[in-house]
């Protein structure tokens, strides 16, 4: 049962343990208590009812149904306090506020009142759910009927009646029960419902008004929401002396947050009559709310809850404000929201008096004087009243004026009383305005309430509302809102695919034939309409309910194609080619491949009564004559036009190659080619892209191809080169195809990168790039690059070196050569791609290749991405590679850029030199420094924000050179200021302050370059200022990346910088050996107080400082811990098995392990050591530290077999024993034993 945590399994345990209960009943009430228990822990109703069956008498069906409780009766012996109680707590707990009352209300109304019979007194906590629960179940009763009695009222309720409507909650709680009951009546007349609705449930109503007067004499602390369930019952059910009991009740506890509670009173007031009562309520709320908003007036408000705490913060430690007044919006929201309810009860009742002028005025006062923000739900409430009102007028103005908003999102500066909310009605107050609009004609409102407020996302509610609009446009016979109407269709339709179910075939179809009589062609600047219908066709599913427009489709283009054939004249010629264009577009639109099919045929039929000079195309690519080009210029084909939209849909037909046989494929490459002509000699152009495709078609079999510009033949000369690339290109594919046909499907990415396959995800985007490789596409940018990625992190060298050395420079040129593509779509591509291209060879050590994409980048205007310069100047600060000449990557004046003045790469001796020779180490640390400046700036020139990898290598690379205020400026000045200048979208760190990794490298990089006061400095700073803000937001800089991961899990990365500092290990003696002790016990005791200091501060472990603080609890005389060391190990087994943690705070698997044990075992070593060194030593110490020695012994053993890592292989040996070790371990083992 613990284990059930899905409902699947929660209702087998459930089913399981009913069955257990009925076969053997409980016979005792421990017994039954049992059973609640379990009931509990399971959270299940089912289970709840067949202990309640169990423990109850069976019903007789003549007892009469008694007013305080049911037919059922408990038996004697099995009810006691504790049953009641625990009986009562499992009913109202199984519910979620008491939306779903899945166990009946009269078993809570009869527990309880038994509880009363025997003087029993229960728990408060429990006594208040009882009461929610019996109040909720009155609640519902009304509130289901009103929704099923306005189902039925809007399909024959009058036009001014509010019945017509989608009532939403907020409308239901202010329905009379005198206008429903007469309602009801109407639909019983007319045959929508049989019976009038049970809406009155007084006993439990009763019962509920009993339990709040009997906790209104105890002491105890009200749940949440526990007032405004029983007002918000008392209120819709009209009980006006519970009500007033409830209410009054409620003021004793705060009367500042009451807007709901004060608003309900208020609607059950006008709806009882009592007027003087409602308004009387209204005016004392409103000098409540007017002192509550002058204390908060003034408060600032920020964006979200980081921006608070780092605003909050800086109001303190900046600005000396003491205890500073902050929100951010979404409080704000609340806060204003919840006094909204009285406002809009007042102005909903003048609009129904036929006040509406001065409710639209109460309204307006409530907005921009009292500083109210209404609900979706009040505002489309509000509006259904206009509407009913026939104020068509005054409706859309209230709805345009609450989509008003000022300083909506906050910021710096921004206080409460200068930020004004807007709120978007939801989808169904859309539809119902738009209906109105649409009856009335008002187009120009219909649109600006779809370019300005409608929330596309909520669409789905009115896709009915707009299918009327579009009737109402051919009906008016205006197209341009007809398509425009059509598009907002498709629109809402890839949204909410559901949304497609209201788009019947039957609709569909009368509205296609209406577009075709009513507009027989297009608007001008506007597609025509039967396109845009045709696109919510495809989206119904093109192969199940394609024959609509399939049907259509053949039937225009065999009629088009058979007048062809009587070769007609120009007039007629014109008026077919209309024809042909709407049926080829639709064919286009669709890419079905048999109305293709259609257009091939009829095309072919079409060519056969032309003359054969003008079919003659050469069948090879070596028939073709030195110079290329066709014979035939400028003849007169009789069907023919220049027009590029006729011959364009024509290549794409003959182009598509859904036919797999391969003489069918020949045919129509041979066609496709006669086509390409016929629209040469005609003087027709098409795109680019429609001849690179046919292009492709043509070379796989074997026939020559045509310029891309013009259409005309390409000489033999590079008919031979378009060749021998198409076939270096399949060579290519065909490599890649074979390795993924080897490959084994299913596997994860890291099996398949340690075992050199594929895995699936990088198998299907190879297949997909070779797909557009086939078409002749260009591959949009996301794809490739997520391609080349993959295959970059994977190490196949096979998959993107090809792509980044061989078809990148073919995808640039066709990308400039485009007159569709901008420039600098160009050089983004570029970018993009050869900055991976950069990371993988410099991540390679191949300088000179991450160079030389480095230059193109350059000469393409671009420079790399922050990543790319991050891993070349990486690489660069290792010692056995050369210093190239970077370029400068940058024109225009110097300048200085957030801090930071112009800095230039070092420049070679002689001008011609593309490497750096440094004479000495020093020099070329200092080299390597200048450098990560240089990319810095340039960085910033070309407005390319820097990552915090970026800055951390930099970091590192200034302090081996000991640029100690080049780092300090760095960290201090030009990191912050240019973060604080970073776009929204971009900005992962709400306080503008550098990430908790970025200061551990400011502090270590102090601290290497000799500068131990800066580096306590900054850690200090850190510890006081910036660590307190990541904390209190959770690590917010990283909650893109980290969004779905609990506080807890974001909280390791914050500990680094108490661990970087003290160095541990002494240097290396000159003949390369360790000195004795390998530490230096002054930094080994720094690190312990540091470590004390993160135990202070409640900062989790990550694995590498546990690891690091083991090293001291186990190898270091001075300070062995081994208790400590356990905890240690302790804590580093649940971070393994944690997997919500980062993987960077986590052991990466048996090879971490296995050096943990290895020092667990070495430190049982050596106290064992120290303890047979004592004159006298404790037997039952020694013996506990070698069973522990002996435990840890084969934990590491079988983590170092898991790892898979022999003790000959070099770059292990952390987790390595020395011989003498093992021999000792072995033989204490065996001893033992």
């Amino acid at each position: 049962l613990d284990m059930a945590d899905s409902g699947g399994l929660q209702q087998s345990a459930s089913e399981v343990l009913i069955v257990a209960m009925i076969t053997n009943p409980p016979e005792t009430p421990g017994q039954v208590l049992d059973r609640i228990a379990e009931a509990h822990a399971i959270n299940c109703s089912q289970y709840i009812s067949a202990i309640i069956d169990v423990i109850t008498k069976p019903s007789s069906p003549s007892l009469p149904l008694d007013q305080k409780g049911s037919k059922r009766i408990f038996k004697p012996h099995m009810m006691t306090l504790d049953v009641c109680e625990r009986l009562l707590e499992a009913i109202c707990n199984t519910e979620v506020n008491g939306i779903a009352l899945r166990v009946d209300p009269h078993t809570v109304q009869d527990l309880y009142y038994i509880s009363k019979a025997r003087g029993w007194e229960l728990d408060p906590e429990v006594l208040q759910s009882a009461a929610i629960y019996l109040a909720n179940s009155s609640f519902y009763a009304v509130t289901e009927a009103i929704k099923h009695v306005n189902s039925a009222g809007r399909q024959q309720s009058d036009g001014d009646s509010i019945w017509r409507f989608h009532l939403n909650s907020q409308e239901i709680c202010d329905i009379s029960l005198d206008s429903l009951i007469d309602q009801a009546k109407v639909a019983i007349s007319s045959g929508s419902i049989s019976a009038l609705p049970d809406i009155h449930a007084s006993g439990q109503l009763d019962a509920a008004a009993d339990i709040a007067h009997a906790l209104s004499s105890r002491s105890f602390a009200s749940k949440p929401a526990y007032y405004l369930f029983m007002i918000r019952a008392m209120c819709v059910c009209e009980r006006k002396k519970y009500a007033e009991m409830m209410f009054s009740m409620a003021k004793q506890v705060d009367r500042r947050h009451l807007g709901t509670e004060y608003a309900l009173m208020m609607s059950m007031y006008y709806r009882t009559g009592d007027t003087a009562a409602a308004e009387a309520l209204f005016s004392e709320f409103v000098e409540i709310w007017k002192a509550h908003w002058a204390q908060i007036k003034d408060a600032f408000v920020m964006p979200d809850a980081a921006s608070r705490q780092a605003e909050k913060w800086r109001l303190v430690h900046e600005e000396n404000v003491d205890k500073p007044l902050v929100f951010n919006t979404a409080e704000l929201w609340r806060i204003r929201s919840r006094a909204s309810g009285p406002f809009y009860r007042y102005a909903l009742e003048l609009v129904r008096n036929g006040r509406v002028d001065q409710a639209i005025k109460i309204l307006s006062e409530a907005k921009y004087v009292h500083f109210v923000s209404l609900t979706s739900m009040q505002i489309g409430a509000i509006i259904h009243a206009l509407l009913a009102a026939g104020r068509t007028d005054e409706a859309f103005d209230t709805y345009m004026e609450f989509l008003k908003t000022m300083n909506a999102s906050g910021g710096p500066g921004i206080r409460a009383q200068d930020v004004v909310f807007g709120k978007i009605p939801f989808g169904h107050v859309t539809g119902d305005i738009l209906r109105e609009l649409g009856a009335t004609g008002s187009w120009d409102r219909i649109w600006s309430i779809m370019g300005n407020g409608a929330d596309l996302s909520d669409g789905f509610y009115y896709m009915d509302a707009v299918k009327a609009l579009l009737d109402r446009a051919l009906d008016t016979g205006n197209q341009i809102h007809a398509v425009r109407c059509a598009e907002l269709l498709n629109r809402i339709a890839a949204l909410h695919s559901t949304a497609l179910d209201s788009l019947s075939n039957e609709w569909l179809e009368c509205t296609f034939v209406r577009a075709i009589e009513i507009f027989p062609d297009a608007a001008e600047g506007y597609s025509h309409l039967v396109l845009k219908l045709l696109d919510a066709l495809v989206q119904k599913n093109a192969a199940s309910q394609g024959y609509l427009y399939l049907q259509w489709n053949a039937h225009v283009i065999r009629s088009f194609f058979s007048a062809l054939r009587q070769l007609p004249d120009a007039a007629q010629a014109q008026k077919l080619r209309s024809s042909f264009y709407t049926a080829a577009e639709l064919v286009e639109a669709a890419l079905v491949e048999p109305a293709s099919q259609v257009l091939r045929d009829e095309a072919k039929a079409v060519f056969d009564l032309l003359p054969s000079s003008l079919l003659a195309v050469p069948n090879t690519y070596n028939s073709v004559s030195q110079s290329g080009g066709w014979e035939e210029k400028n003849v007169d084909v009789p069907f023919a036009t220049n027009d590029s939209r006729f011959w364009e849909y024509t290549v794409r037909a003959f182009s598509s190659r859904r036919d797999h046989r391969l003489e069918s494929c020949r045919d129509n490459a041979h066609s496709l080619l006669q086509t390409i002509k016929l629209m040469f000699v005609s003087g027709a152009r098409l795109d680019q892209r429609f001849l690179a495709l046919a292009n492709k078609v043509l070379l796989d079999y074997g026939y020559p191809v045509v310029d891309t510009e013009t259409g005309d033949l390409l000489p033999w000369k590079m008919q031979i080169e378009m060749k021998e690339r198409h076939t270096a290109d399949q060579r290519w594919i065909e490599t890649i195809q074979e390795t993924i046909a080897a490959d084994s499907p299913g596997r994860s990415a890291g099996d398949c990168s340690r075992s050199g396959e594929l895995d699936a995800r990088l198998q299907q985007k190879i297949k997909l790039y070779a797909e557009c490789r086939k078409a002749s596409k260009i591959p949009p940018l996301r794809q490739l690059s997520s391609l080349v990625g993959d295959a970059m992190r994977q190490s196949k060298r096979a998959v993107w070196e090809p792509i980044v050395r061989d078809h990148m420079p073919e995808y640039l040129q066709r990308l400039v050569s485009n007159e569709n593509e901008k420039p600098r779509e160009s050089t983004q591509y570029a970018t993009t791609i050869w900055s991976q291209a950069i990371v993988a060879y410099a991540g390679l050590g191949d300088i000179e290749q991450a160079m030389a994409y480095f230059r193109c980048i350059v000469d393409a205007r671009g420079y790399p991405i922050s990543q790319a310069t991050a891993m070349l100047l990486s690489s660069l600060s290792s010692a056995n590679v050369l210093v190239p000449v970077l370029p400068r990557g940058w024109d225009g004046s110097a300048q200085r850029i957030f801090g930071m003045e112009p800095a230039y790469p070092p420049q070679p001796d002689s001008p011609g030199d593309t490497i750096l020779v440094p004479k000495t180490k020093k020099e070329r640390r200092a080299m390597v420094a200048q450098i990560g400046l240089a990319m810095l700036y340039a960085t910033f020139k070309n407005k390319i924000w820097p990552t915090t990898h970026f800055y951390n290598i930099l970091l590192t690379v200034l302090g081996k050179a000991q640029m100690v205020s080049e780092l300090r400026q760095v960290f201090e000045v030009i990191s912050p200021t240019s973060a604080r200048k970073m776009p929204a979208r971009l900005r992962v760190n709400p306080a503008f302050a550098p990430s908790p990794i970025l200061w551990a490298m400011a502090i270590r990089e102090a601290a290497r370059g000799n500068e131990p006061a800066l580096s306590e400095y900054w850690f200090k700073e850190y510890r006081m200022s910036a660590m307190p803000i990541f904390r209190e937001e959770a690590s917010a800089y990283s909650r893109f990346a980290y969004r779905d991961q609990p506080k807890y899990a974001r909280l390791f990365i914050l500990g680094r910088p108490y661990y970087i500092v003290a160095q541990l290990k002494r240097p290396l003696l000159e003949d390369g050996s360790s000195p004795e002790p390998w530490y230096d016990l002054a930094q080994v005791e720094k690190q312990l107080e540091m470590d004390r200091l993160r135990a202070l501060d409640k900062l989790p472990l990550s694995y590498l400082d546990a690891f690091k603080m083991m090293t001291i609890y186990t190898l270091v005389d001075e300070h062995r811990n081994m208790d400590s060391a356990e905890t240690l190990a302790e804590e580093i087994v649940a971070l393994y098995r944690d997997k919500v943690v980062p993987k960077y705070s986590r052991p990466r698997g048996a090879t971490d392990l296995a050096s943990c044990w290895r020092m667990m075992v070495s430190g049982y070593i050596g106290l064992l050591k120290y303890y047979r060194q004592q004159i006298e030593s404790d037997p039952g110490k020694v013996n506990k530290c070698k069973a522990r020695l002996v435990y840890w012994y084969k934990q590491w053993k079988r983590e170092r077999q898991r790892s898979g890592v022999n003790t000959g292989i070099p770059g292990h040996s952390s987790m390595l024993l020395s011989d003498e070790e093992v021999r000792l371990a072995e033989s204490i083992s065996a001893s033992m034993r």
